[in-house]
């Protein structure tokens, strides 16, 4: 069952299409208490019962932040933490207990952060706020790395192309660049585009088979080669 609360908070802004809180069903009395709290502060919530709930809504679409009640029972809040986290899923948890092998365990699958409860709605709020606030600054930083990863192996690729056309072209490696850039435009393609295909074609003719049962001239042979010629000049 899903039971969706609508409040006037909006959580967006990290470039990925997120619907307000999900909350994971555990003790009925404690989640109530929490989804209320939360809707009051102008959340929008959605309540699931159950492991399988919440794995098919976030596979919908991901939410701003997952709150998971360890009270569904340690091992499958745990295992529920885990699948969220390989999703990308942002989430915090909820303990009655102060079990420290739990909140260990909850952490090191990901969680942002551990509250314990039951606890006053002034202190649930803000904990809530920061973990959301939290998850979007974590969020950002994983498109900057994800942008600087792409930047460097487009700079990576660019720089192994002009080395190329340095090492059979002759050419210094501001020339070598220049050709590159040029050949580029001419063709209508991005200078990236452009060093790809060509370090795919220099890979292509490295790894081409030699052909079988050729005799193939040696170094030795071609200096016979050589004087044989010098002598029917003479």
């Amino acid at each position: 069952m899903v039971v969706r609360h609508r409040g006037n908070v909006a959580l967006g802004g990290t470039g990925v299409q997120r619907s307000g809180l999900l909350l994971v069903d555990g003790e009925l009395r404690i989640t109530a208490a929490v989804a209320d709290a939360l809707l009051r502060a102008g959340f929008e919530v959605t309540t699931v019962q159950g492991t399988a709930e919440a794995l098919e809504r976030v596979r919908v679409g991901t939410f701003a932040l997952a709150i998971i009640d360890l009270g569904i029972s340690g091992s499958t809040a745990l295992a529920l933490a885990r699948e969220l986290g390989s999703l990308g899923q942002p989430f915090m948890v909820l303990t009655a207990s102060m079990d420290e092998e739990s909140i260990r365990n909850a952490i090191d699958a990901g969680a942002i952060a551990c509250i314990t409860t039951p606890l006053d709605s002034r202190q649930l709020v803000p904990a809530v706020w920061t973990a959301v606030r939290r998850a979007q600054d974590l969020a950002a930083a994983m498109r900057r790395t994800d942008r600087l990863s792409a930047a460097l192996k487009v700079n990576s690729e660019i720089s192994v192309a002009i080395g190329l056309l340095m090492a059979h072209r002759g050419l210094s490696r501001d020339l070598a660049f220049e050709t590159l850039r040029q050949q580029a435009r001419r063709a209508c393609q991005k200078v990236e585009d452009l060093a790809a295909s060509v370090i795919a074609g220099a890979e292509a003719l490295y790894s081409m088979p030699v052909a079988a049962g050729t005799n193939l001239p040696t170094a030795a042979s071609h200096r016979k080669a050589g004087g044989a010629g010098a002598d029917h000049i003479r």
